[in-house]
């Protein structure tokens, strides 16, 4: 989901959230055992709309949500540029 936040010369903010179901490859990342291939993705952002082109940073939370033991989760942060052509 996208909610507008606010604007700064002239440039339209918007807050992101959303919740799913992710499905990985490995179940060992940077040291850690995730323990399951099935995770929950949990992720907020802020997005700047310069017309064609989009700025994102994002922080993005995976976990098992204790369903398999250990759980210790892995967090991210994004930066992404998307531009329309």
């Amino acid at each position: 989901m996208q909610f507008p936040a606010f604007s700064f010369n002239n440039t339209p903010f918007y807050v992101e959230a959303g919740i799913g179901v992710s499905l990985i490859d490995e179940t060992q990342f940077g040291g850690k055992n995730l323990n399951s291939h099935y995770q929950f993705e949990d992720r907020i952002g802020l997005v700047a709309d310069l017309g064609d082109t989009h700025i994102a940073l994002r922080i993005i939370h995976y976990s098992n949500a204790g369903f398999q033991k250990p759980n210790p989760g892995l967090d991210f942060m994004t930066l992404s540029v998307a531009k329309r052509f």
